[in-house]
């Protein structure tokens, strides 16, 4: 016997911050840096990082994408 169960996810959390790899020269405040202060080419490429890490740690290929 096989049973579907459908369930309701929430979604992933969205940061508020992204943090800088860690360097010695860097003071404290340097340790977040907001979203709002990144241009929209650095965020669309660490979202994509991220979509590829999920598929890879899923063991999942990524879906084909509309182009």
């Amino acid at each position: 016997m096989k049973a579907k169960i459908e369930l309701e996810l929430q979604p992933f959390s969205v940061p508020n911050f992204v943090r800088p790899v860690e360097n010695p020269d860097m003071s404290r405040d340097q340790l977040a840096i907001p979203l709002s202060a990144l241009d929209p080419i650095t965020l669309d490429r660490l979202c994509d990082d991220f979509r590829t890490a999920v598929f890879q740690k899923a063991g999942k290929l990524m879906p084909p994408t509309a182009g």
